[in-house]
């Protein structure tokens, strides 16, 4: 994969992943309309830049109103297809 595309789609998943890890650690049943105005706008960057896969993911997770265990399993399924796509020895490793 190019650098460059390479690069925009690690920020991208990095800011899906940790959007996703906020609502899945929260006991909130549903997501406000701030944040589906904030999932809204990484799908459309997600359909840019992001695999079918990892668009999919994101959709479920926004759109389809999952309870908390769904959006936890729907997060591990998206950090998956992300460290697979990305290549997880490629990722910068903690701080």
């Amino acid at each position: 994969m190019e650098e460059r595309l390479w690069n925009r789609r690690a920020d991208l998943y990095a800011r899906i992943a940790q959007v996703m890890r906020q609502h899945s650690e929260s006991s909130v049943e549903t997501v406000s309309e701030e944040d589906i105005s904030l999932l809204s706008g990484l799908v459309s960057e997600a359909e840019m830049v992001g695999s079918t896969e990892a668009v999919d993911l994101l959709n479920l997770f926004a759109f389809d109103d999952p309870s908390i265990e769904r959006r936890i399993e729907i997060w591990m399924d998206f950090q998956a297809t992300a460290r697979r796509e990305l290549g997880a020895d490629r990722l910068p490793g903690p701080g």
